[in-house]
């Protein structure tokens, strides 16, 4: 020591010992006293906490791992959380200044029993996790005997999202905060994502909240809802990291203290997803959605988005039933309604007539509801990641699933979809727009007619069924000579393809369901022919029945219908009194031929002249004088029939 160290009572300062010649003890009793915690301080918000020993500690014997934050002083406290963190050394000092682990720090904010405030902070020491200079070890407190926290900070520092992942198979969606996050808090639909990290061009922000599986956490998981999950895979967003960025606005989440996230920073940009698990699931069939066997629409659901592109023929089959015995039939052909490049859950497609038809023809096959199960096989579409959708086959079959939830049931009648007529032959097609039942085809209730609104019509007599089968979209009739002969009378109707229209009436037929025809009105829904073959056959002469001078009329019969307007005079017609060479001729002049209600009879009025002339004959071997010597001649050209011929 210096001298300055001590003075005698005089005030004279003690010689000084050097170094050199150090003065030895005299007496020595060591260090036996073990050192204690006497205290500790919590900083939530830095994440340190600072150990008081009631003397100096050598730092590089202290083992954190036996204290334990605890949140109450009793022999079971409710929660404990063992320390771990770094701190400074070797160093010796009473105190030492802790950086808690991140798992640490964590584990006591998603506590709600422990470390929320100085009054739920409490620290237990086990023997031996620390020794003082003279290598004395820690006295232990024990969870009975733990010391209250001397003070306490409470978390002031928001959240801050570092890392996100996603997993389009199972739609699971992971967010991990800086630090523990209140999971109840999350708010989802402040949540976007994006195509890229800068200016991006697609993005999708959270519809829902979705199903949160963890608790208070840094990482907090979830179950994305379907239509969010859908909805990313029909925009493409995510098809790999490069495409798959987040963002989000304030109050995405709050910390244990109600500290919520701030939003993120435009300058960061996107956060890109790591790691990142494409879609490799196959997507299911859900529902048969609907069927309107009027239109054909169908309408599947499947358990994911679907591009309607990719849509194909995999034995698409329709069937009275699912399993055992059953009538089906297997789709030829078929027509897209979704929007091919746009992805949904729902597909749409038209079945088209011929199926339809089939459907129709087969009272066993989806009359109802009850009688329509759809099945298809493996791939016959495909999502948006070109999963093919799994076949009915492997899909539990129920009847909810496979069977329409909606069905429209036929309620429309048939109509005549197209026709054809044949003058010469008097032969009539009909093809309906659904099958009929034949035996009901009623052609009375089917009426010809010269233009799309009328100016004259014919309506049909004849009575004879169609030929077919019970059942079926077309039959061909035969008229009756009777209506062949007014529609060839009727000169302006079936005289031409474009003077034949058709109407018809509800009762002309229904369908296998029992509908009644949907009729065609004339002025709005007339049909015109769509294949049509001209009378062209010559008419004949067939019959000379009377004639009278009372009324001075001779009456003709010809095989059909003849143009009235056509009869000519001036040696056309002749009168001769009998067949051999020699016989009297008498030339008619033009007179007035009138049709008769048979349609093959002309009345043919004489002119006055030639009927004073041969009423004045009364040689008995005249022309006209009796029966015997009446005979009539027409040459070439004497009259056509309605038709021109």
């Amino acid at each position: 020591f210096v001298s300055s160290l001590i003075t005698d009572m005089a005030g004279v300062s003690a010689q000084s010992v050097p170094a050199s010649s150090g003065v030895s003890v005299v007496s020595f009793a060591p260090d036996t006293i073990p050192p204690t915690v006497t205290g500790f301080d919590l900083d939530s918000n830095t994440g340190t906490l600072v150990l008081s020993f009631s003397e100096t500690i050598d730092t590089s014997t202290l083992d954190l791992s036996g204290f334990q934050l605890l949140s109450d002083a009793s022999a079971a406290p409710r929660e404990s959380i063992a320390l771990d963190g770094v701190f400074a050394r070797p160093a010796l000092a009473p105190t030492v200044n802790v950086t808690l682990s991140r798992a640490v720090l964590n584990a006591i904010k998603a506590s709600t029993a422990l470390g929320t405030s100085a009054a739920t902070s409490f620290l237990s020491a086990a023997a031996a996790s620390v020794r003082d200079t003279s290598r004395q070890s820690l006295l232990p407190r024990p969870p009975s005997a733990a010391v209250g926290a001397s003070g306490f900070v409470r978390d002031s520092s928001s959240p801050l999202l570092e890392s996100w992942r996603l997993d389009l198979t199972n739609g699971n969606l992971t967010l991990v905060f800086s630090e523990t996050a209140r999971a109840s808090s999350l708010n989802l639909t402040r949540l976007t994502v994006q195509d890229r990290a800068f200016n991006s061009t697609v993005s999708h922000t959270f519809l829902g909240l979705g199903t949160v599986y963890s608790g208070d956490s840094a990482a907090i998981s979830l179950t994305i809802d379907a239509a969010d999950l859908n909805r990313i895979k029909s925009l493409a967003l995510c098809t790999g990291s490069a495409d798959c960025h987040v963002t989000h606005v304030a109050g995405l989440v709050a910390d244990t203290s109600a500290n919520a996230i701030a939003a993120r920073a435009s300058a960061a940009g996107g956060l890109a997803a790591t790691p990142f698990r494409n879609d490799s699931r196959q997507p299911q069939f859900s529902q048969f959605v609907s069927f309107d066997i009027n239109t054909g629409l169908i309408e599947l659901q499947f358990s994911e988005v679907i591009v309607p592109s990719t849509f194909r023929l995999n034995n698409i089959k329709l069937s009275s039933f699912f399993a055992g015995s059953f009538s089906s039939i297997v789709l030829g052909a078929v027509a897209l309604v979704s929007d091919p490049i746009t992805p949904t859950t729902n597909l749409q497609f038209r079945v088209l007539r011929d199926d339809i038809d089939g459907i129709k023809l087969n009272s066993l096959i989806c009359s109802s509801d009850t009688t329509c199960y759809i099945s298809f096989d493996d791939g016959m579409v495909r999502d948006t990641a070109g999963n093919d959708v799994i076949g009915t086959s492997g899909t539990a079959f129920t009847f909810a699933r496979h069977q329409p939830r909606t069905f429209t049931a036929d309620n429309v009648g048939p109509q005549v979809a197209a026709f054809d007529l044949n003058m010469n032959t008097g032969v009539l097609y009909l093809e309906f727009d659904e099958p009929i039942a034949l035996s009901q085809l009623t052609l009375s209730s089917i009426s010809f007619q010269d233009a799309a609104t009328s100016t004259q019509l014919v309506t049909l007599q004849t009575i004879a069924p169609g030929t077919g089968g019970l059942r079926a979209n077309s039959t061909t009739v035969t008229l009756s000579a009777g209506d062949v002969n007014r529609l060839k009378s009727a000169l302006s109707v079936a005289s031409t393809a474009a003077n034949t229209y058709l109407v018809h009436t509800a009762t002309v037929a229904a369908d296998t369901i029992q509908n009644s025809a949907s009729p065609r009105i004339d002025g709005a829904s007339a049909l015109r022919v769509r294949s049509f073959v001209k009378d062209s056959v010559r008419p004949t002469f067939t019959d000379f029945v009377s004639l009278g001078f009372d009324t001075n009329t001779a009456t003709f019969r010809f095989s059909e219908p003849m143009d009235t307007r056509s009869f000519r005079g001036d040696g056309y017609i002749r009168l001769v009194s009998g067949t051999q060479s020699s016989a009297v001729v008498f030339n008619l002049s033009r007179g007035q031929a009138i049709q008769g209600a048979d349609f093959q009879t002309i009345s043919y009025v004489l002119d006055t002249r030639d009927a004073r002339d041969l009423k004045n004959r009364t040689d008995p071997t005249d022309v006209a004088t009796s029966i015997q010597t009446t005979f009539v001649v027409f040459a070439d050209g004497a009259a056509t029939d309605a038709s021109g011929n």
